[in-house]
C-alpha cells in the first residue's frame, strides 16, 4: 500500500525510520551551528540553567 507524500517529501526532504517513527532529516549549515553554540555558551549558567 502506497502512502501520499508529505509536503516535506515533495520539497525533496527525507525521513529516517526508527522503531516505527519517521524522523525528518534536517540539517543546518555550519554558520548557523556556530551561532547557536555561541548563543548557548553565552546564555547558559551552572547546571544548564539560563542566567
Amino acid at each position: 500500500m502506497s502512502r501520499e507524500k508529505s509536503i516535506f517529501e515533495q520539497m525533496g526532504g527525507t525521513y529516517t525510520e526508527k522503531e516505527g517513527i519517521l524522523y525528518p532529516n534536517i540539517f543546518i549549515g555550519e554558520e548557523e551551528t556556530e551561532a547557536m553554540q555561541d548563543f548557548f555558551q553565552e546564555n547558559t549558567g551552572i547546571y544548564g540553567k539560563s542566567i
